[in-house]
């Protein structure tokens, strides 16, 4: 009798610990597939191609608040605009993120110069995910209100803290062709910076 409730009982830990080891491959299956479900192979593969942290996790880290990015250092560039020096800095920005909505992964977005002067750039689309306090988070632009086609997205990663986001990295991605500023930008081109001190400080 005694061995047939042991035997029982080692059936029911193995059971328990299988179940458990399903779980844990179900979030971590869901983890990898997350960005899948955002983004288009081609887009994923630019931003890999570009050296950009994807980070990973299922979970839904506080990422609310305003970030400054500046100074910017280029780290990559696939696009056809070129820079004359070396070491080239781009324009720093002040991302606003609020009302973080965990269950469907969205949050408010908005842009300003360094000044607080809000650009005209809108919002499509958003999703964000991480694991304990590293993210990543991403946001579809649109180039003017009454356009219904994103045309850039920004993807920014990191490890949020009380002072900022550190090891602060973003990119931005073409979504379509176009032409701007007398360069010709084809999907798939984008840019690659970090935050040369490697903090995006709170404001």
């Amino acid at each position: 009798m005694k061995t047939l409730k042991s035997v029982f009982i080692c059936i029911l830990i193995i059971s328990v610990y299988a179940c458990s080891k399903e779980d844990d491959n179900s979030q971590q299956q869901e983890g990898s597939e997350l960005i899948d479900n955002f983004l288009d192979a081609d887009i994923i593969n630019a931003l890999n191609t570009l050296g950009f942290n994807f980070r990973t996790g299922s979970e839904t880290p506080n990422i609310a608040g305003d970030f400054k990015f500046d100074p910017l250092l280029l780290i990559s560039n696939t696009t056809n605009i070129t820079y004359e020096n070396e070491v080239n800095y781009i324009n720093g920005s002040i991302y606003k993120i609020s009302n973080l909505n965990a269950e469907n992964r969205k949050f408010n977005f908005q842009i300003t110069d360094l000044v607080g002067n809000p650009s005209f750039t809108l919002t499509s689309d958003t999703f964000y995910y991480g694991e304990g306090n590293s993210f990543c988070a991403f946001v579809k632009l649109l180039p003017y209100e009454q356009s219904e086609e994103p045309y850039l997205l920004l993807a920014i990663s990191g490890v949020v803290s009380e002072d900022g986001i550190i090891n602060a990295e973003q990119a931005y991605v073409n979504l379509t062709d176009r032409e701007e500023f007398g360069f010709e930008s084809l999907r798939g081109q984008g840019q690659l910076a970090r935050d040369d001190d490697n903090l995006a400080e709170r404001q």
